[in-house]
């Protein structure tokens, strides 16, 4: 609660938020021991839930970013040992199904490095072509997220079609879907977080649920509330 009051319902805090998290990654200590992986999973899970209200495609990346780059170690029943990032703890996390999120996310960066990188002695036709690899590049990678998040297949194609048909790119609609398809092949492949990695998951849960049972009690009830005051002054005078 002191995460969403102080700090998450403003750009400031969201920035502040994000920037303390990339001072590790910055550092390169991605490895998080089991107790600092449930407690990174369960901040990034919060925070989602206030991304849920708030439109902030550049945090919503960040968090992306970082789910993805931190992970911890489990020991595999052979011996061997697999690296659970913390994406897969949250992507079971309502946010991800938005597929509006998906698309303004997929456009935002696009149009950001578009002016970022553009040249102004570059010919119209370099352009071009700079400006398809660069989105060929950014589709391909998204196809890779949100399949990664859990994202239903028809929606990533959707998603993904609807963006190469707005930059004139129907040529590579095929190449698309067969990426799509042997990317769903790859992340079969990824291991699961054991049970013990996401003891947080189902008491987190319950707590949301009981947030939200007394916001609803709240707005039942403080109307009333305020009437019987009324009443109480009225009655006094």
């Amino acid at each position: 609660m002191c995460i969403r009051d102080r700090y998450m319902n403003t750009p400031l805090g969201r920035r502040i938020f994000s920037d303390c998290f990339n001072i590790f990654r910055r550092q390169g200590r991605f490895i998080l021991s089991s107790t600092a992986f449930n407690n990174v999973a369960e901040l990034l899970y919060i925070a989602l839930d206030i991304l849920s209200d708030v439109q902030d495609i550049e945090c919503s990346k960040i968090i992306i970013i970082l789910s993805q780059t931190y992970y911890t170690k489990q020991q595999k029943d052979n011996g061997g040992i697999d690296n659970i990032y913390v994406q897969q703890a949250i992507q079971a996390h309502p946010f991800w199904k938005k597929e509006s999120f998906w698309s303004a996310a997929l456009d935002f960066p696009l149009n950001s490095e578009f002016l970022q990188t553009g040249s102004t002695e570059e010919s119209e036709s370099d352009k071009r072509m700079r400006e398809e690899s660069e989105s060929l590049v950014k589709l391909d990678t998204f196809s890779l997220i949100m399949l990664q998040f859990g994202i239903a297949r028809d929606i990533v194609e959707k998603v993904l079609a609807s963006y190469a048909l707005s930059k004139g790119m129907e040529s590579h609609l095929h190449s698309i879907r067969s990426r799509i398809d042997r990317t769903m092949v790859e992340i079969e492949k990824i291991p699961l977080p054991r049970e013990e990695l996401m003891i947080w998951h189902k008491e987190i849960q319950m707590r949301h649920k009981q947030a939200s049972l007394l916001s609803f009690q709240v707005a039942i009830f403080a109307p009333l509330l305020k009437l019987l005051q009324s009443l109480f002054i009225i009655y006094l005078l």
